[in-house]
């Protein structure tokens, strides 16, 4: 790695044609939002489910924030966490080709470049790690509590073995905590997760209403001033390794649409298979449900899905085990509320007795229950019909993958194998929210 020595009355000017060469060559310029939000307090973001083989992960309770609906001059950057390290434990990245590596300045999302810190032509197994005078890289204290690394070409980074567009944030705590975050064009973030969230095999028309959701959910949570998670927690991005020329169509085909309602961006879950009805936000997560954009609808459409209707059985002592036999070995469980389309809302944890020793949500139940364990023993859904007892074993009997809320997927592949085109999927999903385009 390089040093770049620079006279202290160019460094304004360097920082703002730092990455100039990048568009010149093809790739993306790094560039702040064409508008920035206020900044909120982050929230962390209920989990998303994958159709296929995904766990869920927990479901936090959290607070609508409805994003007011900017409109963006270009498409947005976005920013997702990759990874992070501990104190005194490295991040390792490599750029393929020329690179930048510039001080960062104010929040992430404000994008203000500071000074020019290194350049270079190839970073191979760089290692960061954040100490308390800034970011060192490859032994080098660099002065900067946030670095941005730009490379010239699109789709150089490389992370954990998996390649990336756009730019390398490196971000030191005060805790000495350092996390990697890849700032990247919304409608490029599109086509990387999309068959991370639905099979390639869905018909068009359910990708493209996957899309709007997709970029819907991500502009939002954005706005609201949170970065985005790589997995579930927000949605599942593993960079260019999910591309495709098909991703690429189809993030096309609705470029720069989103979900609004009374002008706001609607906060737009998705699930794999809701069993017959979706749930209502209000109900699953405690979160105002915008109206009835997301207040339930009824689902004909999924029973193709192979989650549609499902069995369990719970071994005797498992359910004592997440309490650590605090409440005796014999602990059963039985659904406590329902919300209208009979999807549990709150689970009782009953003792051998049948004295009632807990009541929770039933989304959190299950998804403490599920953790640690493969998918063909999971509760898939909250969905739940029937607990009885079978010989020392529970048998449960549900239907439906995921949380519930917002669109099916594959009540959306059953609506475009019927002719169903995506604006007709997400106004079944979706009740009285507006596709509007924020930029061309």
């Amino acid at each position: 790695m390089t040093r770049a020595v620079v006279p202290a009355a160019s460094l304004a000017l360097t920082a703002l044609l730092g990455c100039m060469d990048a568009a010149m060559s093809g790739g993306p310029a790094p560039r702040p939002p064409a508008v920035r939000p206020a900044a909120r307090a982050p929230a962390p973001a209920p989990a998303l489910l994958a159709p296929e083989d995904a766990p869920a992960a927990p479901l936090p309770e959290i607070a609508e924030e409805r994003a007011a609906l900017p409109v963006f001059l270009e498409p947005p950057t976005v920013q997702v966490r990759l990874a992070a390290a501990r104190p005194g434990k490295d991040i390792s990245f490599t750029v393929h080709g020329a690179y930048r590596v510039f001080e960062l300045k104010g929040s992430l999302e404000d994008g203000a470049l500071g000074p020019l810190l290194a350049a270079g032509d190839g970073l191979k197994r760089a290692r960061a790690r954040a100490a308390r005078e800034g970011v060192v890289m490859n032994g080098e204290l660099l002065a900067g509590k946030s670095l941005l690394v730009c490379p010239r070409n699109d789709g150089a980074l490389e992370v954990d073995g998996r390649r990336y567009r756009g730019d390398l944030a490196l971000l030191a705590s005060p805790g000495l905590e350092l996390a990697a975050v890849n700032r990247v064009d919304i409608e490029d973030y599109v086509a990387g997760v999309l068959f991370g969230e639905m099979p390639k095999r869905f018909a068009k028309e359910a990708q493209r209403a996957q899309a709007v959701a997709v970029r819907t959910y991500a502009l939002y949570h954005v706005l609201n001033g949170r970065v985005l998670s790589d997995d579930q927690g927000s949605q599942v991005y593993r960079g260019t390794e999910l591309e495709s020329d098909a991703a690429r169509r189809i993030a096309d085909s609705t470029v720069g649409e989103v979900l609004t309602h009374a002008d706001r961006l609607v906060q737009a879950y998705f699930h794999s298979t809701c069993g017959g009805a979706t749930g209502s936000a209000a109900e699953v997560f405690c979160v105002p449900a915008a109206g009835q954009v997301l207040a339930g609808a009824a689902c004909p459409s999924c029973r193709d899905s192979p989650h549609f209707a499902w069995t369990r059985g719970v071994p005797p002592g498992v359910i004592a085990g997440l309490y650590n036999g605090a409440f005796g070995q014999a602990l059963t469980f039985d659904v406590a509320s329902r919300d209208p389309a009979g999807r549990a809302l709150e689970v009782a944890v009953l003792d051998a007795a049948g004295r009632q020793v807990d009541r929770l949500p039933a989304d959190r139940f299950r998804n403490r229950y599920n953790a640690g364990r493969p998918l063909a023993e999971q509760i898939p859904s909250a969905m739940i019909d029937e607990v009885r007892r079978a010989g020392l074993e529970l048998r449960i009997k549900g239907r439906g993958f995921g949380h519930g809320v917002g669109l099916c997927q594959y009540g959306a592949n059953g609506m475009a194998h019927a002719g169903g085109s995506y604006q007709d999927i997400l106004g079944r999903y979706y009740p009285g929210a507006q596709i509007r385009r924020l930029y061309d």
